[in-house]
């Protein structure tokens, strides 16, 4: 069976570039982004919205969605100088693990295994 890909992010470099390597590879491919699907990653709502019409579940899941730097900070220069709690302003709808977001988001459990109803 061929294992399916879900890329959150996919319009941006980084995303777009994993999605078609995920595609090279011959993966059934999902990408979402903001620009094509309206996938607004700081809206709980729009993340359910989005989301909630996939049909999961998915083998592999990338978030490769970002922003230069959180309102009233810089660009980091390295992982000692990034700033938790700023990135958690910025997107509070898609939390790094699914077992942690099926409160704040339950379509993103969905997407990764549809049976899910609560974590």
């Amino acid at each position: 069976m061929t294992e399916r890909a879900l890329v959150i992010g996919a319009s941006g470099d980084i995303g777009g570039a994993l999605a078609d390597e995920f595609a090279r590879r011959g993966l059934i491919l999902t990408r979402l982004s903001r620009r094509d699907n309206g996938l607004d990653v700081t809206n709980p709502a729009s993340v359910d919205r989005v989301l909630g019409r996939l049909d999961g579940p998915f083998a592999r899941v990338v978030v490769a969605t970002g922003i230069l730097a959180p309102p009233g900070n810089r660009p980091e220069k390295s992982l000692a100088e990034i700033d938790a709690a700023a990135m958690a302003r910025v997107s509070p709808s898609m939390p790094p693990a699914p077992r942690s977001s099926c409160g704040t988001c339950p379509a993103f459990c969905r997407a990764l295994r549809p049976s899910w109803r609560r974590c």
